[in-house]
């Protein structure tokens, strides 16, 4: 009897402490908001609450406005020493969001240190509530923009499974938390963790158990079916089925479809996929391979590393790239990016090294598409017959007929009546001449546009001393070849059949000077 009696008072007494210590807590939490006079906060904390803060998980907003509308009443009586106002209200509802909080958290309220319980938590609790309440009513427009469609072999596993996790996360569970935290790949939350936001922590930290849990896992299993209803896929998720019964559990669906596609063999076809890819890519010439399909080669390669917790450091990745480029322009400024990075390790990355070479590939081709514009100009120029005099083949068709002589030589025809040459520096083609109007073609013959023409093309390039040096040479090039032919098919024409050298022959004779 002694036995059983010192038994049941030590009880008794570990049970007091307890319920000491959960009312020691509500009462200064009470104390908080606004209830100051002691009496009043017992009698709120008996009969309000029993005593406990935990029963504010039981409430919602529309139980706790009754209690609001009840301690209003008790305030307006002349005897009564309750002072309840709209400040008090506003903070009572604070409390109760603050207390579902720590829940939604996974954290008990036996272990809350009561100076946890401040002003600032509470009024932080408050703006919680308002951005879970937006967060609710835009759930729906938002999500839809989010829909990662169905899975099928058309699409890669990883880029679908961030989509739909990213789905998941525009909607609200049963309490308000994003229902990614269904799927999430810890089950227990990481000790010693730091989060961006509150929105983190519930993700990462809420339990999964108890009903809300198991409601908001059904959700989530309803969802994951609608994506892959009617593919393969399907039959991996089936597979948990127990006797062909649908568990409506979304979290273990999901860990099927995670353990089929990054298991061990989907992660070995990937990696030697990457290898494939790091022994066969190279950057020779925008011909053989597009800089931005080499560049979007090399991003899918260090993303399956990276995916299948292999990443590459960024000196992995820049002697990656030093070692692709194979191409003989860009050998200077290979060797430069090297230089920089043996000079100070930090001063250059991977993404800074991969824009400044796309950055000089997209000038080299500008400058070659203008010089090849500019030497096309000066070769087509000369089409045109000045006046109707005799015509010599060239790339504008000609009235005359050609023939062969007795040297087998080709001789031109003679020509039709042609336009008037334009300037030399005045060149419109042909399709934009003839849509011209009078005026404009007057004032294009006159080189009265000549300097804003030359200054418009020139502004078209961005400055460049190698591009401008190759871009002078190419012109002057062009130009002397251009003479130069110029020369000789007027030589041609004078000794042609019926050309002046031809005329002065016949009137001479062959051996008059």
């Amino acid at each position: 009897m002694m036995t059983t009696n010192r038994f049941t008072y030590v009880c008794i007494v570990i049970t007091g402490n307890k319920m000491n210590n959960k009312y020691r807590t509500l009462t200064k939490a009470l104390e908080v908001v606004g209830f100051g006079n002691a009496t009043v906060r017992r009698n709120v904390a008996t009969y309000s609450f029993n005593s406990k803060l935990s029963s504010f998980n039981r409430l919602d907003v529309t139980a706790l406005d009754n209690l609001c509308k009840d301690l209003k009443k008790q305030s307006e009586e002349d005897d009564s020493d309750l002072e309840f106002g709209l400040q008090q209200e506003v903070l009572l509802k604070g409390l109760m969001h603050f207390v579902q909080d720590l829940t939604r958290v996974g954290r008990s309220i036996e272990d809350l240190d009561l100076d946890e319980i401040n002003l600032e938590a509470i009024d932080n609790a408050i703006e919680r509530a308002k951005n879970r309440e937006a967060f609710i009513k835009q759930s729906k427009s938002v999500s839809a923009a989010g829909d990662p469609g169905k899975f099928d072999k058309s699409k890669q596993w990883f880029t679908w499974r961030d989509s739909f996790i990213n789905y998941l996360s525009l909607k609200p569970g049963s309490t308000g938390i994003p229902l990614s935290y269904v799927i999430r790949e810890h089950q227990e939350p990481l000790e010693d963790a730091i989060y961006e936001d509150f929105t983190d922590e519930m993700v990462a930290c809420a339990p999964l158990n108890g009903q809300t849990y198991e409601s908001d896992r059904r959700l989530v299993h309803q969802y994951l079916m609608g994506f892959i209803t009617g593919t393969s896929s399907e039959d991996y998720v089936k597979k948990t089925y127990v006797r062909g019964r649908c568990h409506n559990n979304g979290r273990m669906s999901f860990q099927a479809l995670r353990l089929q596609y990054e298991g061990r063999g989907e992660m070995n076809r990937r990696l030697s996929e990457a290898a494939m890819i790091e022994k066969t890519l190279f950057y020779k010439s925008e011909k053989a391979l597009s800089f931005t399909i080499f560049s979007a080669r090399m991003e899918r390669m260090f993303n399956i590393y990276k995916e299948e917790n292999r990443p590459k450091s960024e000196d992995e990745k820049l002697e990656i790239l030093f070692r692709k480029i194979q191409c003989s322009q860009l050998a200077t400024n290979v060797a430069s990016l090297q230089a920089q990075y043996d000079i100070n390790e930090n001063g250059i990355t991977y993404d800074r090294a991969m824009n400044h070479l796309a950055s000089i590939i997209t000038n080299n081709n500008m400058s070659n598409r203008f010089v090849n514009q500019v030497q096309t100009n000066h070769s087509t120029r000369h089409g045109n017959s000045n006046q109707g005099t005799r015509g010599r083949a060239t790339n504008w068709s000609s009235s005359g007929r050609s023939y062969y002589n007795k040297r087998n030589n080709t001789q031109g025809g003679r020509g039709g009546r042609g336009r008037k040459r334009q300037g030399s520096n005045t060149w419109i083609p042909s399709d934009k001449w003839n849509k011209m109007s009078a005026k404009e073609r007057w004032e294009a013959k006159n080189n009265k546009n000549k300097k804003a023409s030359i200054q418009s093309k020139i502004q078209q390039v961005s400055y460049n001393k190698e591009f401008f040096d190759d871009l002078k040479s190419s012109i002057i090039s062009a130009v002397t070849q251009s003479t130069e032919d110029q020369a000789t098919d007027n030589s041609n024409a004078g000794n042609a059949f019926g050309g002046r050298n031809e005329a002065k022959r016949r009137k001479t004779g062959p051996n008059r000077d």
